[in-house]
């Protein structure tokens, strides 16, 4: 229990600094950060208030789940837009960190304990080769290989069969995975833990008892497989939202684009809030289960 509310002050400490410094950076920003805004708006975000005021009012907006208004979408509430964006996102980075998965493991594997196999080295050398690409870039080849009608159509599912909206989101699931240096990562920190794993004494009796080595070592493997992903999560959302930008994809790039652009503040703490507020609650999960899977962690 000790624990739980330590973690659990941890997220809201680091949630509130983060989402007050986006607040002192709007009023420090040179000239007038309110120049586009109609009266009514100034009046609900209560810009004649205090930096202090503005916060606490619209932290109390946030716990009764009312964020304001977007200027960019025309009054529309901030909260439902930003959930629906947001939703789609969280796809694009979850099927990345799946999809990196499903590259590294056994890539990792092979490679440590198949390591004459010229395939699985030439395997690794081309996934190591796309991670080093920019993301940008390699999703901005992907657009030129693919006509753009294509990205709009297979989420709007007009025009293209099931099977051809899958392999879609797959090719993104697959860019945002290797190309933001994810499967790369994954690859290296496993190839390292399966070596030493492979190599102490203690996995050695387990074969000698003809006992279950493989779920020995996936279960050590994965403790810092987790810790792995908690930290690379804020990458993937970002990865995300460049490959959202490129194909037209409605997750949260272009409006956040937008709302920076034309200071729709509301729509961008909005924004902001929710991704901060996914990060830090994921990092917590993600300790929690290396702790589960190894006591040893909390002592440190």
């Amino acid at each position: 229990m000790h624990r739980f509310i330590k973690k659990i002050i941890f997220v809201i400490s680091v949630f509130l600094s983060s989402t007050f410094a986006i607040f002192l950076l709007i009023a420090i920003a040179p000239g007038n950060p309110y120049e586009n805004w109609p009266e009514e708006m100034l009046a609900t975000f209560g810009t004649d208030l205090s930096l202090w005021e503005q916060y606490g009012r619209w932290l109390l907006g946030l716990l009764t789940l009312d964020l304001g208004q977007s200027l960019v979408y025309q009054g529309e509430e901030v909260l439902p837009l930003v959930f629906s964006w947001f939703s789609l996102t969280m796809l694009i980075v979850v099927g990345a960190l799946l999809a990196s998965l499903a590259v590294s493991i056994p890539l990792s594997y092979g490679s440590v304990f198949y390591p004459h196999s010229r395939f699985l080295r030439l395997l690794v050398k081309l996934v190591e080769t796309l991670s080093s690409i920019p993301i940008f870039i390699l999703g901005f080849l992907a657009v030129v290989f693919m006509h753009n009608q294509l990205a709009t159509n297979a989420i709007l599912r007009d025009a293209y069969s099931w099977t051809e909206t899958i392999l879609f989101y797959l090719m993104i699931f697959l860019i945002t995975g290797i190309g933001n240096g994810t499967a790369i990562e994954f690859i290296k920190h496993l190839q390292n833990e399966f070596r030493r794993i492979k190599g102490q004494v203690h996995m050695t009796a387990v074969v000698a008892r003809a006992g279950y080595y493989r779920k020995h070592l996936v279960r050590n493997a994965a403790i810092p497989l987790f810790t792995i992903i908690a930290n690379r999560f804020i990458y993937l959302i970002s990865g995300a939202v460049i490959i959202e930008y490129l194909f037209r994809i409605p997750g949260i790039g272009v409006p956040g684009i937008r709302a920076a652009i034309y200071q729709d503040y509301p729509l961008l703490l909005g924004i902001a809030a929710f991704t901060i507020l996914t990060v830090l609650l994921l990092k917590v999960i993600f300790e929690s289960l290396s702790e589960r899977l190894d006591p040893h962690i909390r002592e440190v």
